[in-house]
C-alpha cells in the first residue's frame, strides 16, 4: 500500500491533552528527544478552524496519490483480468471456452473495475479516520491535541510511546 501513497508523511499520530500547557510540553518533548522535527508537529486548539489542514497538510500529494493509485491499480486489474480470461478460455468450463470474446470482455471489465474501486478505497485513507475523529472530537470538547506526521511506521510507534504517559488519548493510523 505504501508504494501507492505519495504523501511524504503518511503515518499520523495524535494525542489529546486537557490543557495547553501539557500539549506544548508534549510538542517540546518530541522535538527535544529528536523523534520528529518541529515542522511535522501541529497543535490543534479547542474550536480550531484549521484542523483539517493540520490533519492532512499535503493536499497536492493526496491528489498525486489519487491519480497514481487509480492508474496503477486500473492497469493491474486490466492485465490480471486479461490473463485470467485467457486461462479460463484454455482450461476453464465449457461456457468460457465456447465464448472467448465475451470471457475476455467480462473478466477484464470486472477485474479493472474492482481494482479501481480498491484504489479509491485506499486513496480515501481510512486509516486516518480514527485519528481525525478523535482530534475533532477533542477540539469540540475544549481539549488540545498534538498531531505528528511521521515519515514511517517505526517513527510513528516511537512517537506514540513517547506521548502515551502524559496524553489522555493517543491514536495513530494503521
Amino acid at each position: 500500500m505504501s508504494r501507492l501513497i505519495k504523501e511524504k508523511s503518511d503515518n499520523l499520530v495524535a494525542a489529546t491533552f486537557e490543557d495547553e500547557a501539557h500539549s506544548k510540553i508534549a510538542v517540546d518533548t518530541l522535538v527535544k528527544e529528536g523523534l520528529i522535527s518541529r515542522d511535522k508537529v501541529d497543535l490543534v486548539t479547542p474550536n480550531d478552524n484549521g484542523t483539517d489542514r493540520k490533519l492532512e497538510p499535503e493536499s497536492r500529494a493526496i491528489k498525486k496519490t489519487l491519480w497514481f493509485s487509480h492508474i496503477n491499480m486500473g492497469a493491474f486489474g486490466f492485465v490480471f483480468g486479461f490473463i485470467a480470461s485467457l486461462l479460463l478460455i484454455m482450461f476453464g468450463p465449457t461456457a468460457t471456452q465456447a465464448s472467448p470474446l465475451f470471457t475476455v470482455i467480462a473478466m477484464t471489465l470486472v477485474c479493472t473495475l474492482a481494482s479501481l474501486m480498491l484504489a479509491g478505497a485506499l486513496s480515501l485513507r481510512p486509516d486516518h479516520d480514527p485519528v481525525a475523529y478523535n482530534v475533532k472530537h477533542a477540539a469540540s470538547a475544549g481539549r488540545w491535541s498534538v498531531v505528528a506526521h511521521a515519515n514511517n511506521r517505526q517513527q510513528a510507534k516511537e512517537i506514540t510511546q513517547a506521548l502515551k504517559p502524559t496524553a489522555k488519548i493517543v491514536t495513530s493510523s494503521w
